[in-house]
């Protein structure tokens, strides 16, 4: 099961990312659409989140991400893209990881 387990008991895996972020001392930061903030509703409710979790870009169906995150929307995306989004969300929260959730 190690392949496909994250955690025990109770664990939930946005309590296992902060544990592990704050582990090793780094940050996260994502760019979100179409989700309602969802991804970071639910990283916000792990107590310590503070120590690594910088902050979220909350855009409706990518309406405005030209202007956040210098592309023309969060929809389909090729790699490359999807790169540029997280590299945005290092560059733009000062955090050592970055992400795009949809």
């Amino acid at each position: 099961m190690g392949d496909y387990a994250f955690g025990e008991e109770d664990d939930e895996l946005e309590h296992v990312v902060v544990r592990l972020l704050r582990e090793r001392s780094e940050t996260l930061a994502v760019a979100e659409s179409a989700t309602g903030g969802l991804l970071a509703h639910r990283m916000t409710a792990v107590r310590g989140h503070e120590a690594c979790f910088r902050g979220t870009l909350v855009i409706p169906r990518g309406e405005g991400a030209g202007e956040l995150l210098g592309v023309s929307a969060l929809g389909a995306r090729s790699a490359a893209e999807v790169r540029g989004i997280a590299e945005s969300c290092l560059i733009r929260f000062h955090s050592d990881w970055g992400a795009r959730h949809r």
